[in-house]
């Protein structure tokens, strides 16, 4: 059984210290992948969730995107999968570690805030 996280809100100072990057994908890596997608997927406002929302200060991520949107350095590995049994994607949630602007078009979109933290 995969457990939520607690969230971190709004102003701890967790949400502004700079996170490690993850150097060896292990069992707690992984887990803490599924704990993160689940936590996102069982909320009703969220788009995405950092792991310095959970107290976890490493570069992992998950956010509900157009796949099609983003450059991988190595599209072999890009598309793990740890949705937790049970569960059918609501959007296109992927799981990101340490991921890098590789690339920007300079344009701007507008949608609604789901930051869980606010």
């Amino acid at each position: 059984m995969v457990n939520l996280y607690d969230i971190i809100l709004h102003p701890d100072p967790v949400l502004k210290q700079v996170a490690q990057p993850i150097s060896n994908i292990d069992a707690d890596i992984e887990l803490q992948a599924k704990r993160m997608m689940k936590t996102v997927l069982e909320s009703d406002r969220s788009v995405g969730l950092a792991a310095n929302q959970v107290n976890i200060l490493n570069r992992m991520m998950i956010a509900e995107v157009n796949p099609n949107g983003w450059i991988y350095d190595n599209p072999e590995k890009s598309k793990p999968e740890v949705l937790p049994s049970g569960y059918e994607r609501r959007g296109n949630p992927i799981l990101m570690i340490n991921p890098k602007i590789l690339k920007s078009t300079g344009r701007k979109s507008f949608c609604m805030e789901g930051c869980m933290s606010l």
